[in-house]
């Protein structure tokens, strides 16, 4: 298959000595005129990037299918393979003049195999997300897409509604490659937030409707400390009690052994 440049090259020896004096038919003026003779001319003069801006000019004035194809020619010239597949396929599919149309379809044989495409396909896509290529809004579609290039380096990004960049690829293609890539979205700070008080007003939800516990901790364990403290007092009151009464009706004082054992339940205060 021909290099794209010389398959334009033979194109425009059918098209260049037609399209300089058969100017677009439907100009309203003579500024379509002027430039689209001007845009042929720096063409075959070497110069595409000026034959690209005069003719995209006289295309917008008058988008006839000799604009049309000039201008893809010249877009191929630059290496813009994506944009002059389009304006070729638009002039193939109307068929208004035969001669530009045969001399279309051969050229975008070769233009086709030369754009690029990546299939794309976003995990868990949220209504919220916009895809970037190359910094340009387009649409993510549903699902996996593809998305013709042109042959070099680009950009691929997720962003919300707020711009914040939530996934990103750069993707080096060579003429002609198809590559499928997956964009995995990370949550966004509003998402996130959005999450976080949601479960805050979970919880005080919960809270709210849940029976209230006493309190307990330290101050009951020292209440219980002072009720046996209590108690072992008492206890050694009596006992004493005992001894005195028994040490009265012996006449004697009662030894350390006969007295009965002391048992206090309880922790000291």
């Amino acid at each position: 298959m021909p290099h794209p440049k010389r398959a334009v090259a033979m194109c425009t020896i059918v098209l260049a000595t037609s399209a300089v004096w058969e100017v677009p038919a439907r100009a309203q003026d003579g500024e379509a005129t002027r430039l689209f003779e001007e845009g042929v001319a720096l063409r075959e003069a070497g110069d595409s990037v000026g034959a690209i801006e005069r003719l995209r000019r006289a295309h917008a004035l008058d988008p006839g299918d000799r604009t049309a194809y000039n201008l893809a020619a010249a877009l191929v010239d630059r290496g813009d393979f994506v944009e002059a597949q389009r304006l070729l396929r638009r002039v193939v599919a109307r068929q208004r003049d035969l001669l530009v149309a045969d001399a279309a379809r051969e050229l975008l044989a070769s233009v086709d195999a030369q754009v690029a495409s990546v299939q794309l396909r976003i995990a868990s896509l949220q209504p919220t997300h916009a895809l970037f290529v190359d910094g340009a809004a387009t649409d993510p579609g549903a699902g996996a897409r593809e998305i013709s290039l042109d042959p070099g380096r680009h950009r691929l990004e997720v962003r919300d509604d707020r711009g914040v960049v939530l996934a990103r690829t750069d993707v080096e293609l060579r003429e002609g490659e198809r590559r499928a890539v997956v964009l995995h979205p990370v949550a966004s700070a509003r998402a996130s937030s959005s999450a976080a008080r949601a479960d805050a007003n979970g919880a005080r939800e919960r809270s709210a409707t849940s029976p209230q516990e006493p309190a307990s901790g330290g101050d009951d364990a020292w209440v219980w400390v002072g009720v046996g403290a209590g108690i072992a007092a008492a206890v050694a009151i009596g006992v004493a009690i005992a001894v005195l009464a028994l040490g009265g009706q012996s006449g004697g004082t009662a030894q350390p052994s006969d007295l009965p054992p002391v048992i206090v339940r309880g922790r000291d205060g």
